[in-house]
């Protein structure tokens, strides 16, 4: 355990140990001190020692001090610290003479607790009761009104009485008002309360920068940061730690290379520097965020998480792994959230090995914690182990997430019929399908060319469950016509959407034109595609590989002299394989290998075997200006095919291969998978741009639809 926090947890023990010893004197005593016995409630309240709490409340009681309302007030307030707000009910309904301090505790601990509609009715019943409101008391009903937008109009009522109660310029009543708004939705209300405040206050100030950043707008939260400065107002940590929650995108790195700075020349906490690192580690400033960590002189676990997370969700997943190892060494024990990260980073990697370790690690703690389920469902889901993630499944307590992730797996492994099961099994328990359960069902569809099938689950999302289709779910109906040779239909789908389809969409629709040799509608779906994005190779490559099939090599050499004209490089093929704590990384042609002549034997021999069995290499997939000559070696090299051979050398007979490639797999590779899957009876699994691909005995899961 990390000093600090062991340091924490020895100082609680401590303390509750002295409550303990409180109590017991004070039970010793035939006449017990009303001050004495407010301090022991008041450490129970701060420490959420319920247990004490209880057994100073039975000593208050025994020696006739629970009618005094100074000491039902703080019982109030301790029960509701402590969680237990049907105790602190049963506390203020039994003080005879309650006053507006009394109803001001409740509706704070019901605000507090998530039950807005109690606090707002406990406030009005105040009012009802002739009693006085302080300003206090509207701060606790605004807060309540915190809870979403449902409640703004509440708040609006709120806001227009504490005017008529003469409380408009207490500070502390409208900072909540600021910050009510602003949580309901409404920044321009929130703005305006702000700038009628006849006074500001650091907490103030921080409610409205809070405000912007809430609503993602980091310049404003910026700006008024600056105007703060200038009033001679002195940022605090919680000033600086709600900035930085705006800012989380790469084009937001210099205003928060400028928030650091003004960290730097004022100093802060642990607290501050661990949100400056996941700043930078949002703003996929790596290095930045990496000096930063190795400044500290003792990260704590939220440090390496952080740094974890970074990598992990900036696709530097092999980084990630090796800050956990680095993590371990050091001896800083990791928590729920640092196996998250990393489980996560082992499903991008596919990294069975430590992914297995954690779980082993975790023991039945697996089960208990939903997110930690979740991502070992979405762990072995994404690695095809599709058995292990059901078990996890079946023995976990679900939420959204975990049907969600399941019912992915499925999909993403071509077995649409488990995941259509699944949808309907999540909607019979009660559990609400939401915009990503319809991504999953419908991908489902589209990976098996089902276009009825997707139709009717594009009407239910829409009409039973109220969700709004996005661009994922149009590319998905358009991928299952596609794929079902429908191009007219998918064509009418693209041209008719609620807007602008995106390359993804383009790309799938180019693949099916292609692939039924509709050429026409290839053009136009690559002209879509760089009209969207002309900054990325995929339309400029299809379009020439169109022009160069249909025989016109003229207009394709001119499509590449564009693309090179404009700077374009088509991406690089890259292929990874994991074996054993060791990860290889493939380019086509790739010779960096220590065993390259190994692997370029194996793929001969398998060459051989493989045109004795019939195989025929399509040079479709070669540039049509390379000579002929030239045309299968080029081939014979891309990324993925040296890792599988690779792979077959390094490993014992009939064990089974994990391939992760950037690109989408090509026709002539697909068929070579295939048939040395059969020739080397291995299972080979292959995770390409597109989906999973499972090659065993000669044929594929996605059924030659990719």
């Amino acid at each position: 355990m990390h000093p600090r926090r062991l340091s924490t947890l020895l100082s609680k023990r401590q303390q509750l140990g002295q409550i303990a010893a409180a109590i017991d004197a004070l039970q010793k005593r035939k006449d017990a001190d009303l001050k004495e016995c407010v301090r022991v409630i008041q450490s129970c309240a701060r420490l959420g020692a319920l247990a004490e709490g209880r057994r100073i409340h039975q000593l208050i009681r025994r020696v006739g001090l629970g009618s005094d309302v100074y000491v039902s007030n703080h019982l109030v307030m301790m029960y509701g610290k402590c969680g237990s707000l049907e105790e602190a009910r049963l506390v203020f309904e039994a003080t005879p003479a309650k006053n507006v301090f009394s109803w001001t505790i409740l509706i704070t601990v019901c605000a507090q607790h998530g039950r807005s509609q109690e606090a707002l009715a406990l406030f009005y019943e105040m009012l009802k009761q002739g009693i006085q409101p302080h300003s206090v008391s509207f701060t606790a009903a605004i807060n309540a009104c915190s809870a979403g937008p449902e409640f703004l109009p509440a708040g609006r009522a709120l806001h227009a009485l504490l005017r008529r109660y003469g409380f408009q310029d207490a500070v502390v009543a409208t900072t909540s008002l600021v910050s009510m708004y602003s949580k309901c939705g409404s920044l321009e209300e929130s703005v305006k309360t702000f700038e009628s405040m006849t006074e500001l206050n650091a907490v103030s100030w921080n409610a409205m920068i809070a405000a912007f950043a809430e609503h993602r707008r980091g310049l404003e939260a910026l700006r008024t940061l600056q105007k703060m400065f200038l009033e001679g107002i002195r940022a605090c940590s919680v000033t600086y730690i709600t900035l930085m929650s705006a800012y989380d995108q790469p084009s937001q790195l210099k205003s928060a290379r400028y928030i650091h700075d003004c960290i730097l020349r004022t100093g802060f906490d642990q607290d501050v520097v661990n949100v400056i690192l996941n700043m930078y580690g949002k703003c996929g400033c790596l290095q930045d965020a990496e000096a930063m960590f190795k400044s500290m002189s003792q990260p704590d676990v939220i440090a390496w998480n952080t740094m974890i997370a970074a990598y992990s969700q900036h696709g530097h997943t092999s980084e990630a792994l090796r800050f956990y190892e680095l993590m371990q060494e050091e001896g800083v024990v990791p928590d729920d959230y640092t196996y998250v990260s990393v489980i996560d980073a082992c499903a991008t990697l596919g990294d069975m090995e430590v992914g297995k370790q954690v779980h082993r690690r975790l023991g039945d703690r697996a089960f208990q914690v939903t997110e930690l389920a979740n991502s070992l469902v979405n762990m072995y889901g994404k690695c095809g182990i599709l058995d292990v993630a059901r078990s996890i499944f079946d023995k976990t307590a679900k939420g959204s997430v975990t049907w969600n992730a399941m019912i992915g797996a499925y999909a993403q492994h071509s077995h649409e019929q488990q995941a259509f099961e699944l949808f309907l099994l999540m909607r019979l328990d009660g559990e609400e399908p939401s915009y990503i359960t319809f991504m999953s069902v419908l991908s489902a569809c589209a990976n098996a060319g089902l276009p009825e099938e997707a139709h009717s689950y594009f009407v239910c999302m829409q009409q039973d469950h109220g969700v709004r289709p996005g661009g994922g779910h149009y590319g998905c109906m358009v991928e299952s016509l596609g794929k079902a040779g429908r191009l007219s239909d998918a064509e009418a789908l693209i041209q008719g959407m609620p807007f602008e389809p995106d390359v993804l969409t383009w790309t799938s629709f180019l693949a099916n034109c292609r692939s039924h040799g509709d050429m026409k509608r290839g053009k136009f779906a690559a002209k879509g595609a760089i009209r969207i994005d002309p900054e990325a190779s995929t339309g400029y490559v299809a379009l020439a590989r169109i022009h160069a099939d249909a025989g016109d090599f003229q207009e394709a050499s001119r499509i590449r002299k564009l693309m090179l004209d404009r700077g374009i490089r088509k991406n690089a093929g890259r292929s990874i394989i994991k074996l054993g704590t060791s990860v290889y990384e493939f380019t086509a042609g790739d010779q960096s290998n220590p065993r390259s002549k190994e692997i370029f034997d194996e793929l001969k021999r398998l060459d051989k075997e493989m045109k004795r069995a019939g195989y025929d290499p399509d040079m479709t997939h070669v540039a049509h200006d390379v000579e002929a000559g030239q045309k299968e070696p080029l081939l014979f090299a891309h990324s993925e095919r040296l890792a599988i051979a690779f792979g077959i050398i390094s490993t014992s007979q009939g064990t089974p291969l994990r391939i992760m490639k950037n690109l989408r797999v090509c026709g002539d590779c697909h068929a070579m998978t295939k048939l040395t899957s059969k020739i080397t009876r291995r299972e080979i699994i292959v995770r390409d741009s597109n989906r999973f691909h499972h090659f065993k005995n000669g044929s594929c899961s996605c059924k030659d639809f990719w």
